[in-house]
């Protein structure tokens, strides 16, 4: 069910972003620091959203690798503190004198 819901807004998405590139099709002058270009609207707005999409991809990864990392961190120390457990109930328990 959820994958069919994420088709159908995929779906939705590129039929929004198809009409607002067809209503954009004007040509406009990009000034560069080292000089100008003509370029379609539609193109300069799909090449920021790409840019935009990558940076916040790399900086989501960086986040995400950190979890990882310290969730790792965290299992092995539940996996000794269980072995450790584990080890204190098999030593025989002493008699009080």
């Amino acid at each position: 069910m959820r994958a069919i819901l994420q088709f159908f807004l995929v779906i939705l998405f590129l039929g929004i972003t198809a009409a607002f590139a067809a209503l954009n099709d004007g040509i406009i002058a990009m000034n560069y620091f080292i000089g100008t270009s003509d370029i379609q609207l539609t193109y300069l707005l799909l090449a920021c959203i790409i840019f935009g999409s990558l940076m916040s991809l790399l900086l989501l990864s960086t986040t995400y690798l950190k979890m990882r990392l310290e969730l790792r961190r965290l299992r092995n120390s539940v996996k000794l503190q269980n072995k450790e457990l584990s080890n204190l109930r098999e030593l025989p328990v002493k008699e009080p004198y």
